[in-house]
């Protein structure tokens, strides 16, 4: 006698009542034979559920992300998280609305290429009060969602303060 068809599995073969996904009928006792296929999809299920969990808390616990240098970036990459290192080129844009600031952009530029790093209102209204709005000739750190507009032009967007880390103070010369 082989295996029975799932639609034979779902009853008991002694009282022939539903008994659903049971492996024993809950009327009569009686164990219900169930396909060994069955048996091992659901079990392959099962590892194949823990495995990407495994694999999903790795990828949330990993270290810092490499930094991406700025003439690698292309459009192909629009909405990917990157982070890029560089000085400032020039004095940032604050755009304050009603006395706060609402928008905050700057130029950095590594030795690859220059990119504008843009926040807007929660992380730039943050950033003033910490007083991490940073000045020319800084270099920054800065992770952050890129966004290529369809002419080209590729803008980097902190999502939150903690995103943009000064690594090297103001620099009192003019070296590049």
């Amino acid at each position: 006698m082989g295996d029975p068809t799932p639609q034979q599995a779902a009853f008991c073969p002694a009282c022939e009542r539903f008994i659903g996904p049971e492996t024993a009928c809950p009327y009569c006792g009686t164990d219900a034979q169930r396909a060994g296929t069955w048996r091992a999809l659901r079990t392959a299920a099962l590892g194949l559920a823990v495995v990407g969990l495994a694999c999903l808390y790795l990828a949330g616990n990993l270290p810092e992300r490499r930094v991406t240098p700025i003439g690698n970036i292309t459009p192909t990459m629009n909405f990917a998280t990157v982070r890029v290192t560089g000085k400032l080129t020039r004095n940032p844009y604050v755009s304050r609305k009603y006395g706060r600031v609402d928008y905050l952009s700057f130029p950095i530029e590594d030795r690859t290429g220059e990119i504008r790093v843009a926040a807007y209102r929660t992380v730039a209204r943050a950033l003033d009060s910490q007083d991490r709005i940073p000045a020319k000739g800084t270099r920054v750190s800065a992770t952050g969602s890129l966004r290529v507009s369809d002419k080209g032009r590729i803008m980097l967007y902190l999502q939150a303060p903690e995103q943009l880390e000064e690594t090297e103070p103001t620099s009192s010369g003019n070296d590049s």
